[in-house]
C-alpha cells in the first residue's frame, strides 16, 4: 500500500510540474537529406511555459560539421493552441508539443515535435523542400539543468 501511494504521488507530482521551462542540455544527432548521420555533442533550448505563452529564449546545436542556433521565439498559447500572430501553428500541453511552420518564400517546411517524460525531454525538428523531401532532422535527448 506505501509503495502505491508512493508511485501515485510521484506521478501526481511529475505531472503537476511538467512544463517545458527551464534549460534543456544533452546530446543528439543530425541526419542530412542523403542520409548522412552527424553526431551532436552539445544541444542546448532554454525555454519558458506559462498557460499564455510559449518562448524559446536559446537554442543551439554543435554538430560534427554544423552548428544550429534558433533565434529567440515568442509564441501566444490560446486552449492549447499555439499561435504565432494570430495564425495557428500546432498545439501545445504540459508535456507535449507539435508545430508545422511553412515558409512563404520556398515553400519549405520546419516541424518541431518535444516530449517531456520521467526522463526528460526529446526534441525533434524536421526540414523539408515544399515537395516533402527531409533536408535535414535533428533529434536530441535533453535534460533539465
Amino acid at each position: 500500500m506505501r509503495f502505491a501511494i508512493f508511485v501515485l504521488s510521484t506521478l501526481f507530482s511529475f505531472s503537476a510540474f511538467a512544463n517545458f521551462t527551464g534549460l534543456w542540455a544533452g546530446k543528439g544527432h543530425m541526419v542530412d537529406g542523403n542520409g548522412a548521420i552527424q553526431q551532436c555533442k552539445n544541444a542546448s533550448l532554454e525555454l519558458s511555459h506559462t498557460d499564455t505563452n510559449f518562448n524559446l529564449t536559446i537554442g543551439v546545436f554543435e554538430c560534427e560539421y554544423l552548428k544550429m542556433t534558433w533565434s529567440p521565439l515568442s509564441l501566444e498559447i490560446k486552449d492549447g493552441e499555439l499561435l504565432s500572430n494570430g495564425v495557428s501553428l500546432g498545439n501545445i500541453s504540459e508535456d507535449f508539443l507539435y508545430a508545422r511552420q511553412q515558409n512563404s518564400e520556398n515553400g519549405s517546411i520546419a516541424v518541431y515535435q518535444a516530449e517531456i517524460s520521467e526522463v526528460g525531454l526529446n526534441f525533434k525538428e524536421t526540414l523539408m523542400d515544399a515537395e516533402g523531401n527531409i533536408i535535414l532532422s535533428v533529434e536530441a535527448d535533453l535534460v533539465k539543468q
